[in-house]
């Protein structure tokens, strides 16, 4: 703030106005959600258990994992990850990549949700 005082506020205003290009849109909030394709979502419905159970979860968490599945920019990776979402939501668990917590991975998740 005090670099604000002596450059002049609208100095300031431009350098934070401007973003690098090469992070810009990095963070989850900041795209467009990223539905499953087509292909990825006929896999994950062959498996009607991890299919219902994601269908029951808050549209919050179900947007994360697919943006945590479409994000990666190779297609193996994204196959890795829809595989090990496919494999939490069939044991009736969310995956830890998506809830942040490795340690909460095997708690059950509360029948209220």
């Amino acid at each position: 703030m005090l670099l604000c005082a002596t450059v002049g506020l609208t100095a300031c205003a431009a350098a934070f106005a401007v973003k690098d290009a090469g992070n810009a849109k990095i963070y989850a909030c900041e795209v467009p959600p990223r539905p499953l394709g087509p292909a990825e979502e006929k896999l994950f419905r062959a498996n009607r258990v991890a299919w219902d159970f994601f269908c029951a979860q808050p549209p919050g968490f179900r947007r994360l994992a697919e943006w945590r599945v479409m994000s990666a920019k190779k297609e193996e990776t994204q196959q890795r990850r829809l595989a090990g979402l496919i494999s939490a939501c069939a044991q009736q668990k969310r995956h830890h990549t998506v809830t942040g917590s490795a340690k909460r991975a095997d708690v059950p998740t509360p029948a209220c949700i």
